[in-house]
């Protein structure tokens, strides 16, 4: 899947996560629909940014270029977040973190709302506490 030699990002399926306690099936599926949003956008504007380039417009003083790049940065975000958060989640969700770990010590000093203590209760916190203790940086969330 590519255009222009560049590798297109593909919407990562969620299926497995129809019946979570307390958010929707509904709920699930606007948010998948606004994740892949955000991918669309992303390969559309990756491609815009790349024929700016071949086109040797890509100068200090081309405009469309800077706002197509702080477009992409906006959208890329919202993929990555989005494939985060779906990434955190599984039905039934896991044992809460113990006040031993940091992220539970962290829980512990903070409230919520309904709606986040529905998303709480279907988390993995296997994965949460994983990226919780990795080293900061770019990292992929299709890896976890």
């Amino acid at each position: 899947m590519k255009k222009d030699g560049r590798a297109m990002n593909r919407a990562q399926s969620f299926e497995h996560l129809k019946g979570l306690d307390g958010i929707s099936d509904s709920q699930l599926a606007e948010h998948l629909d606004l994740y892949a949003g955000y991918v669309k956008q992303v390969n559309a504007l990756t491609q815009e940014l790349s024929e700016m380039r071949s086109e040797r417009r890509a100068s200090g003083k081309d405009f469309g270029l800077a706002e197509g790049t702080r477009r992409l940065a906006f959208e890329y975000d919202g993929m990555v977040l989005h494939e985060f958060y779906f990434s955190n989640l599984k039905p039934g969700g896991a044992a809460r973190p113990s006040d031993r770990q940091a992220f539970g010590r962290a829980l512990a000093e903070t409230e919520r709302p309904k709606y986040v203590e529905a998303f709480f209760r279907n988390i993995d916190w296997h994965v949460v506490d994983q990226r919780f203790n990795e080293e900061p940086g770019l990292r992929s969330p299709s890896a976890a």
